[in-house]
């Protein structure tokens, strides 16, 4: 395999994008995806909200949601809400990939939005959220 890079790796490193990785798709990729979402959708999400007083402000409530998924994985997830608010709100999803750090996305809920964080699975460990929404 040779060096994509167009010159030694250093502070200033190059990447050549003259020459992209070549990734073919698989045949089943369809169906594998079909499957998966027909699956998930069978699935009751069985949701709970617990308020989290230690991690909310005066202007944000926050609250620790928890859902079924795949494989009878719970994910969990923070929720934000304005603490002034009537009817319904737009909302965004924030998805953070796996490695990122599952952050309270607070800073939309002061232009009006509902959010929601997803804590990607197995991130972090069920205990150390309750570390996270109790006092210690």
């Amino acid at each position: 395999m040779r060096s994509r890079l167009s010159q030694p790796v250093s502070n200033n490193t190059a990447f050549d994008y003259s020459d992209p990785i070549a990734v073919q798709r698989p045949a089943d990729f369809d169906a594998f995806w079909d499957r998966l979402l027909q699956q998930a959708q069978s699935i009751p999400l069985n949701p709970t909200q617990e308020p989290v007083p230690l991690r909310s402000t005066p202007e944000v409530d926050v609250f620790l949601v928890h859902y079924d998924s795949l494989d009878g994985v719970r994910i969990a997830g923070w929720y934000c809400l304005p603490r002034e608010r009537s009817g319904k709100l737009p909302a965004i999803a924030f998805m953070p990939g796996y490695i990122g750090e599952p952050d309270i996305p607070r800073a939309a809920v002061s232009k009006g939005y509902a959010t929601f964080g997803v804590i990607t699975r197995g991130k972090p460990a069920l205990s150390q959220l309750k570390l996270l929404t109790s006092r210690c």
